[in-house]
């Protein structure tokens, strides 16, 4: 298994969503670009997000520290 911060988009309406998956922990405040070529995810930066620590295991199930 392979540690990973995944990171849950937080709407508007109160929901959240899966929307990146980031290699090892992350102590950030929003997911970081994997290439700085990437200037798309700039955006990333006025989201409001929540990162969960967990592991990818070998058939990319994401098995999430907090238990959810």
């Amino acid at each position: 298994m392979k540690p990973i911060t995944a990171w849950y988009e937080l709407k508007k309406d109160g929901t959240k969503s899966l929307n990146h998956i980031q290699d090892g922990w992350s102590f950030a405040l929003y997911p970081l670009p994997i290439k700085p070529e990437f200037t798309n995810q700039t955006a990333w930066v006025n989201m409001k997000w929540e990162s969960v620590f967990g592991y990818l295991t070998k058939d990319n199930r994401v098995i999430r520290l907090d238990g959810e």
